[in-house]
Parts: structure tokens; C-alpha cells; sequence
């Protein structure tokens, strides 16, 4: 009788206990960086993190590292100063070994969802050492690479709906020329010839901005951001650059040498 008494109250307690259980919503995905294994259900309220694609530059003059302070010379001998450089960089994608390619996650549209594109803009600036372009749902052996120092014509053309506070595609935080139209890069230089003055080169917009490419072994694991190291040189950005000429002359080549300006470190 004893033993039939603790077993019906064992049950009660048993039943009692789940009743009470509440149970756990938390990111079920294992691709995420937050992965919760005490949870029971996947949260519906967008908790899953993902890994980060983070690009590092270190800024550099041939082999040297690159200071705002220092005086350089071109191929043409001409001594000049670099005193601000700022960019678009945009359209992010991973490549894997089997050629899977891999775009950042965010995402931003018009006011009637007809464009939908990656939320992968940012603007570079020289004294950045690291920035961004948003996280991405892969891991794994990574060989490259590809992005853009510019902006693709959809994008530069479309008025974006709901933008957060900062974003560089809002009006106000847009790269512009001095007449006011969007630039893919301005860069300000000291030149130091028979007379010294400070110009004001500004890339302007295309409909086809400047593809690159970094190819590098990068591996990792599930949850894990994935880093690439690049360099950028500012010795060739500015290669025979003849600063004699005008400052249309000038850009020219400042947009021919952009190709090689950035790679991997």
C-alpha cells in the first residue's frame, strides 16, 4: 500500500513539475555566433548573430607604413602630401573553394520593395584600420574575395526607404564632388611645386565602379568571423601622377592606378 501511495505521488509530482515548465525560445541555428543548446524553440523575434566579414587595411607607401604627416614623392619625383582619402567600398562576396558564393546578410529597400540589394556600403576613410560590410551565414575554406571601390548605378540611383541614422547613402552623408554629385572617392593632396597649394581630386560616379579581387586561403570554423588583411598603397594610387597638370589630368590617372591600389597584405 506504502509503495502504491509513493508512486501515485511521484506521478503528481512529476505532473506538476512539467505543467509548470515554461518553455525556452532562443537561436537554434548553428551557423549563428549565439547558439543557445538549453533552448527548446527558435526565437521568431530575428536573435540569431552571425559571423562578421571583417576587412583590416593597413595603409602603407611601398614598404613603409603610410602617416598623414608624411611628405612623398611620385615616380616623377614631385613632392606631395596626402591629407584626407575617403571611398565607397560595396558589393561583398565570399568565394569558396567549390565556387559557392556568399553574400553579407543585411539588406536594405525603396519605399515599395521593387530594389532590394545588400546593406554591404561603407565608406573607407583613410584613418580606418578596420571596418565591416556585414555578417554572412557560411564558414569553411574561403580562396577570395571580390568587392567594389564604387557604388553599381542601382544603387547610386535609388532612394533608399527607412535608412538608419549614419548610414552613408543618406543624403547627407554621401561622398560628393564640389558641385554636389555623388563621388566613389576624394582625396585631398598638398603639392609642393614651384607654388604649394592643396587640390581637391574627386572621383566621380560610373555606371561601372572598380572591381577588385583579394585571393587568399582564409578557414574557419561555424561561428567564426572571417578576416582578411589587405594593404593599401598610396604611392600607387598616385604613380605617375604628374601634378603639373590639371586636376582633371590628374584624376585620370588617380582612377587608372585604382585597379592596384588595394590588395592583400
Amino acid at each position: 500500500m506504502q509503495r502504491h501511495f509513493l508512486l501515485a505521488y511521484s506521478i503528481i509530482i512529476m505532473l506538476i513539475t512539467i505543467s509548470c515548465y515554461t518553455r525556452k525560445e532562443g537561436c537554434l541555428d548553428t551557423y549563428s555566433t549565439n547558439l543557445d543548446v538549453t533552448a527548446d524553440d527558435p526565437c521568431e523575434d530575428g536573435c540569431c548573430l552571425y559571423p562578421a566579414l571583417n576587412l583590416s587595411i593597413e595603409k602603407k607607401v611601398g614598404d613603409s607604413l603610410f602617416r598623414i604627416s608624411d611628405t612623398l614623392f611620385n615616380s616623377l619625383g614631385q613632392k606631395f602630401r596626402i591629407i584626407d582619402l575617403r571611398c565607397y567600398f560595396s558589393d561583398f562576396s565570399l568565394y569558396q573553394n567549390q565556387g559557392t558564393q556568399t553574400k553579407t546578410l543585411e539588406f536594405i529597400t525603396n519605399s515599395d520593395n521593387s530594389v532590394i540589394v545588400p546593406d554591404d556600403m561603407k565608406i573607407w576613410r583613410w584613418a580606418d584600420e578596420s571596418f565591416s560590410p556585414g555578417s554572412v551565414k557560411a564558414f569553411g575554406s574561403f580562396d577570395s574575395l571580390i568587392f567594389y571601390l564604387g557604388l553599381n548605378s542601382i544603387v547610386a540611383n535609388t532612394t533608399f526607404d527607412n535608412l538608419p541614422s549614419g548610414h552613408v547613402l543618406l543624403n547627407e552623408n554621401k561622398l560628393k564632388d564640389g558641385t554636389g554629385k555623388i563621388a566613389f572617392m576624394t582625396l585631398q593632396c598638398i603639392r609642393y611645386l614651384t607654388k604649394t597649394d592643396t587640390i581637391s581630386i574627386n572621383i566621380q560616379k560610373t555606371d561601372f565602379p572598380f572591381k577588385l579581387k583579394i585571393t587568399k586561403s582564409v578557414t574557419t570554423q561555424k561561428g567564426d568571423n572571417i578576416g582578411f588583411s589587405l594593404k593599401a598603397d598610396y604611392l600607387v594610387l598616385m604613380k605617375d601622377a604628374d601634378l603639373n597638370l590639371s586636376i582633371s589630368a590628374i584624376e585620370s590617372k588617380v582612377r587608372s592606378n585604382i585597379s592596384s591600389f588595394i590588395s592583400v597584405n
